[in-house]
Protein backbone atom coordinates (compact mmCIF):
# COMPACT_ATOMS: atom_id res chain seq x y z
CA UNK A 1 0.00 0.00 0.00
CA UNK A 2 1.50 3.24 -0.74
CA UNK A 3 0.81 6.42 0.95
CA UNK A 4 0.61 10.10 -0.25
CA UNK A 5 3.25 12.30 1.38
CA UNK A 6 2.30 15.27 2.22
CA UNK A 7 5.48 17.72 1.45
CA UNK A 8 4.20 21.39 2.21
CA UNK A 9 4.52 21.94 -1.17
CA UNK A 10 1.55 23.97 -3.28
CA UNK A 11 0.92 22.06 -6.55
CA UNK A 12 2.64 24.57 -9.22
CA UNK A 13 0.29 23.79 -11.49
CA UNK A 14 -2.53 25.12 -9.88
CA UNK A 15 -3.22 28.57 -11.18
CA UNK A 16 -2.93 31.41 -8.88
CA UNK A 17 -5.76 32.58 -7.57
CA UNK A 18 -4.74 36.60 -7.48
CA UNK A 19 -2.11 38.44 -9.31
CA UNK A 20 -0.91 40.78 -6.48
CA UNK A 21 -1.55 41.03 -3.23
CA UNK A 22 -0.42 44.07 -1.06
CA UNK A 23 0.54 44.94 2.30
CA UNK A 24 1.08 47.79 3.95
CA UNK A 25 3.14 47.83 7.46
CA UNK A 26 2.44 51.00 9.62
CA UNK A 27 4.40 49.97 12.57
CA UNK A 28 7.81 48.56 13.59
CA UNK A 29 7.87 44.69 12.25
CA UNK A 30 9.14 43.49 15.71
CA UNK A 31 8.67 40.35 17.61
CA UNK A 32 5.11 42.05 19.69
CA UNK A 33 4.15 42.43 15.52
CA UNK A 34 5.41 38.99 13.96
CA UNK A 35 2.26 36.87 15.46
CA UNK A 36 -0.24 39.20 13.91
CA UNK A 37 1.39 39.55 10.49
CA UNK A 38 2.39 36.32 10.30
CA UNK A 39 -1.51 35.51 10.39
CA UNK A 40 -1.97 38.01 7.69
CA UNK A 41 0.30 36.84 5.92
CA UNK A 42 -1.32 32.73 6.13
CA UNK A 43 -4.60 34.42 4.70
CA UNK A 44 -2.71 36.14 1.83
CA UNK A 45 -0.24 33.16 0.85
CA UNK A 46 -4.24 31.23 0.99
CA UNK A 47 -5.08 33.28 -2.22
CA UNK A 48 -1.70 31.89 -4.25
CA UNK A 49 -0.94 35.21 -5.13
CA UNK A 50 2.20 35.68 -7.98
CA UNK A 51 3.14 39.01 -6.13
CA UNK A 52 2.96 39.85 -2.83
CA UNK A 53 4.37 43.74 -2.32
CA UNK A 54 5.16 44.10 1.54
CA UNK A 55 5.54 48.01 1.44
CA UNK A 56 7.67 49.12 4.29
CA UNK A 57 6.94 52.95 4.05
CA UNK A 58 5.64 53.76 7.14
CA UNK A 59 7.38 50.45 9.03
CA UNK A 60 10.12 52.46 11.29
CA UNK A 61 11.96 49.34 12.57
CA UNK A 62 12.68 45.89 12.23
CA UNK A 63 14.02 43.61 14.57
CA UNK A 64 15.72 39.84 14.11
CA UNK A 65 11.91 38.08 14.79
CA UNK A 66 10.66 40.37 11.79
CA UNK A 67 13.56 39.55 9.39
CA UNK A 68 12.95 36.01 9.98
CA UNK A 69 9.31 36.24 9.05
CA UNK A 70 10.25 37.99 6.02
CA UNK A 71 12.65 35.91 4.77
CA UNK A 72 9.85 32.68 5.80
CA UNK A 73 7.25 34.74 3.66
CA UNK A 74 9.65 34.69 0.81
CA UNK A 75 10.63 30.80 1.33
CA UNK A 76 6.65 30.55 0.72
CA UNK A 77 6.50 32.60 -2.22
CA UNK A 78 9.05 31.16 -3.99
CA UNK A 79 7.32 27.72 -3.46
CA UNK A 80 4.35 28.87 -5.09
CA UNK A 81 6.14 30.25 -8.02
CA UNK A 82 5.66 33.94 -6.84
CA UNK A 83 7.65 36.63 -5.87
CA UNK A 84 8.13 38.51 -2.55
CA UNK A 85 8.91 42.04 -2.99
CA UNK A 86 9.88 44.73 -0.05
CA UNK A 87 8.89 48.20 -0.84
CA UNK A 88 10.05 51.50 -0.04
CA UNK A 89 11.84 50.83 3.19
CA UNK A 90 13.97 53.91 4.71
CA UNK A 91 17.38 54.16 4.29
CA UNK A 92 17.29 53.08 8.11
CA UNK A 93 16.01 49.58 7.36
CA UNK A 94 17.44 49.49 3.56
CA UNK A 95 21.00 49.16 5.72
CA UNK A 96 19.16 46.81 8.59
CA UNK A 97 18.14 44.82 5.79
CA UNK A 98 22.24 44.95 4.13
CA UNK A 99 23.64 44.10 7.66
CA UNK A 100 21.83 41.28 7.75
CA UNK A 101 22.84 40.29 4.35
CA UNK A 102 19.11 39.64 3.95
CA UNK A 103 19.02 42.52 0.74
CA UNK A 104 21.03 39.76 -1.13
CA UNK A 105 17.44 36.90 -0.73
CA UNK A 106 15.04 39.31 -0.80
CA UNK A 107 13.75 42.00 -3.39
CA UNK A 108 14.22 44.60 -2.14
CA UNK A 109 12.47 48.49 -4.78
CA UNK A 110 12.43 51.65 -3.70
CA UNK A 111 8.59 52.55 -4.27
CA UNK A 112 9.28 54.14 -8.00
CA UNK A 113 9.65 50.36 -9.58
CA UNK A 114 6.83 49.11 -8.34
CA UNK A 115 3.58 50.01 -9.72
CA UNK A 116 0.26 49.77 -7.34
CA UNK A 117 -2.75 48.04 -8.85
CA UNK A 118 -4.99 48.10 -6.43
CA UNK A 119 -6.12 44.67 -6.97
CA UNK A 120 -9.00 42.89 -4.57
CA UNK A 121 -7.03 41.38 -1.98
CA UNK A 122 -5.05 44.17 -1.24
CA UNK A 123 -4.34 43.96 2.63
CA UNK A 124 -3.27 47.48 4.27
CA UNK A 125 -1.57 47.96 7.98
CA UNK A 126 0.68 46.03 9.98
CA UNK A 127 -2.63 45.67 11.48
CA UNK A 128 -4.13 44.53 7.94
CA UNK A 129 -7.27 44.16 7.00
CA UNK A 130 -7.91 42.71 3.72
CA UNK A 131 -9.87 45.12 0.91
CA UNK A 132 -12.06 43.38 -1.69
Amino acid sequence: MSRARNTGRIDPARPPATELVEVALTEPLDLAAVAELGAVLDRVLALRPTRLVIDLTSCANIDAAGIALLLDAHRRMFSLGGRLVLRSPSSRLSRLLQVAQVDQVLYVVPARAVASTGHDGTAVGSRAETRG
